[in-house]
């Protein structure tokens, strides 16, 4: 029950005042359910591999497939300026490697439906910190989407 209300809070918060389902939401549910398959197969490898060795295969082949699709569709590569760069490595080592090695390395502890269900928090707390630190507002329907994805996770967790 749980995995059916947080993507529907998911759409409330996404949503604000419009509740028109565009071509965007159609390619962010296919996000979604490619999200749901990665964290399907690290429950299952990460029991049987060594949780680092596998995030840095999967950081190593999700950057030469990047390399690949980028050399094919974009202009000429040109060195970067510095910021560019140091933004790079920044979401790159802590952005995904090091949040991708923990990931790997917990998981394994618990479901993956429950890594889920934490993970669709996630614009929650993008909303949260968004109201306090940039001024933004949620409305009526953005609150409620919240409610409904904390409300999956007090569910999953009665479950237990």
């Amino acid at each position: 029950f749980a995995v059916v209300l947080a993507p529907i809070g998911l759409w409330l918060i996404t949503q604000g005042q419009q509740a028109v389902f565009g071509s965007g939401d159609l390619l962010t549910l296919a996000c979604a359910l490619a999200f749901a398959a990665h964290i399907v197969s690290i429950s299952v490898y990460a029991t049987r591999f060594d949780p680092i060795a596998l995030a840095i295969v999967q950081i190593g082949v999700v950057a030469a497939l990047a390399m690949i699709v980028a050399l094919a569709v974009e202009r000429p590569l040109q060195a970067p300026e510095s910021e560019v760069l140091v933004a790079v490595l920044y979401t790159g080592l802590l952005g995904s490697a090091l949040v991708l090695g923990v990931q790997t390395k917990i998981q394994r502890y618990t479901t993956a439906t429950h890594a889920a269900l934490i993970f669709s928090l996630e614009p929650v707390f993008a909303a949260a910190f968004a109201y306090a630190f940039a001024g933004e507002t949620l409305g009526v329907t953005g609150l409620l989407g919240a409610a409904v994805m904390l409300g999956a996770m007090v569910v999953a967790e009665l479950k237990r």
